[in-house]
């Protein structure tokens, strides 16, 4: 089967997903004719490497969505069949070249070729009665066709077992057995019983991606083992803005990290929304938009080494029309205020037979479960009398 290019170039590429499943289908029902086949899709940070490795283990080849450029930005669909345990890599079969190719076995990243965004399984259909529904079954649990879990009760997919007393890591007290709690251990993984923790960031010296630099984050963006506070690189974490709202105020801070300090952000070009302005060398984009429109725009962050560390970002805000205020409690005629003719409407609905509040709860002011003249009551204390606000009882 060939692999396709992602939809949009985009994170969302399982659209071009048919001809893949197809094939997949075809292949598990020619090896076992009958069966019901099952398919799942997972983000990589639900899908653990050891699920995969039992995937594989049971020839159940899988669908990785994948970033080949480490852009950022998948652009393939690979067929997942082999994996090397030693190096932690995935096997692909290339149907252009029709070789077996290696990658690591890591989430996408900007950096990062090859990383991975999402995964689909296909099987067969197995009896597993799992109350965590973590793709492991419950101990001792009569006709179960899956894998005994080590955390019956605690969904943890990698099944993780540091210590090795087939108690998992997410459901034992001590999970590296050093003689320290988890809640009270900085390297919880990692047996340490020194504790040490020479940068004072809260992480071990065994446990620390940079041992010497505090960085309690733990922040490694290119998944390479070493902190982004002292791998030598740039690090630009605001891949995106959020939205802002016309006529409100909007302020967003650039993020980013790595290199040598300070960091410099610099506007290189384009256009920010009317009304807003960037901010050097901090990185802040600030004020109020005054025109509905997407606004596109370069920045640059660059350390203080010589020469510099450069690294550009091309990104974009979009301004809309603010949401509309949440409707509050005593609204009982939906116009987005509480006020006396709301409580007029009450007194209609009891006693004329008008409209009810839809939702009821929005004219239950006084929190007794259903809407009577007390609510009106209620509601005229609070506007003319400085009494409770509505619905300050309900739980």
């Amino acid at each position: 089967m060939l692999t396709s290019r992602s939809a949009n170039y985009n994170y969302y590429g399982w659209s071009w997903f048919n001809d893949v499943e197809s094939s997949l289908r075809q292949y598990f029902l020619y090896r076992l004719p009958g069966t019901t086949i099952n398919a799942g899709s997972f983000l990589f940070d639900d899908y653990s490497w050891q699920l995969f490795k039992d995937q594989i283990d049971l020839l159940h080849p899988l669908v990785l969505l994948v970033d080949t450029e480490g852009d950022g930005w998948t652009d393939h669909f690979v067929t997942a069949i082999g994996y090397d345990e030693a190096r932690q890599e995935y096997g692909i079969y290339d149907t252009w070249d029709h070789n077996v190719h290696w990658y690591k076995w890591r989430k996408i990243a900007s950096g990062s070729e090859w990383g991975v965004f999402g995964v689909t399984t296909f099987g067969p259909q197995i009896a597993c009665v799992d109350s965590d529904s973590d793709g492991y079954g419950d101990p001792e649990q009569a006709g179960n066709q899956c894998p005994d879990d080590n955390c019956p009760a605690i969904a943890n997919s990698d099944q993780g077992d540091v210590d090795g007393d087939l108690l998992g890591n997410s459901c034992d007290p001590d999970a590296d057995a050093d003689a320290i709690a988890n809640a009270l251990d900085n390297c919880w993984l990692v047996s340490n019983p020194e504790q040490e923790d020479t940068d004072a960031d809260s992480v071990g010296n065994l446990c620390d991606n940079c041992p010497n630099v505090g960085n309690s984050q733990q922040r490694d963006e290119d998944y390479d083992g070493v902190g982004d506070l002292c791998d030598g690189k740039l690090h630009i974490y605001s891949r995106s803005c959020p939205d802002a709202y016309l006529g409100k105020p909007y302020y967003f801070q650039l993020d980013g990290a790595g290199g040598v300090y300070p960091l410099t952000w610099t506007f290189l070009g384009g256009d920010l929304p009317f009304g807003t302005s960037f901010t050097g060398p901090g990185g802040t984009i600030s004020g109020t938009p005054t025109y509905k429109a997407i606004y596109y725009f370069t920045v640059e962050l660059s350390d203080s080494d010589n020469p510099a560390r450069r690294s550009t970002l091309n990104t974009s805000i979009l301004v809309t029309d603010p949401p509309p205020p949440p409707r509050p409690c005593g609204d009982a005629d939906n116009n987005l205020q509480v006020t006396i003719s709301d409580a007029v409407y009450q007194i209609s609905y009891v006693f004329s037979g008008g409209p009810a509040p839809t939702p009821l709860q929005y004219g239950d002011t006084n929190c007794s479960g259903q809407v009577s003249i007390s609510d009106a009551v209620y509601l005229i204390n609070y506007i003319f009398a400085g009494g409770p606000i509505p619905c300050a009882a309900c739980p």
